[in-house]
């Protein structure tokens, strides 16, 4: 099946051959909840289609989802779960809190994800200040 995901203030996944539309955004975005955020485009994995990552953008705290089932359900992972809570997850952002002084915000500044051809559990981050990665998410 040939499949595009779509991403701004919601997250879409359109089947190519069918036309079909669905809308699989993880958390609702925009006036009231989280006025000014939006979502990074989607990050599939080039071994597991349904594998995807996407963050949420904004200037202060965010969040990265990560889905196994195409975008039916995601995983939430806050600022907190990268910075100890879950290891296996974290990925070094030394050279980001060097520049910053510490304290920062991990997903200030993320405009855009890509999942690494050769080692699949690799993601790439482009960030403000550079490029970050993470090793196994």
């Amino acid at each position: 099946a040939r499949t595009l995901y779509t991403s701004w203030k919601k997250v879409h996944r359109i089947d190519l051959a069918t036309g079909a539309v669905k809308e699989i955004t993880p958390v609702e975005l925009g006036e009231g909840k989280h006025p000014g955020w939006d979502y990074t485009p989607v990050a599939v994995s080039p071994a597991d289609p349904k594998k995807l990552v996407v963050v949420t953008r904004e200037y202060g705290n965010g969040a990265l989802f990560r889905s196994r089932n195409g975008g039916e359900t995601w995983e939430k992972f806050s600022e907190k779960d990268w910075r100890g809570k879950n290891p296996r997850l974290f990925f070094d952002h030394q050279p980001y809190e060097d520049t910053t002084g510490g304290g920062a915000h991990l997903f200030r500044g993320v405009w855009d994800l890509a999942f690494d051809s050769k080692k699949t559990e690799r993601l790439w981050f482009a960030f403000w200040p550079g490029i970050l990665v993470c090793e196994d998410i």
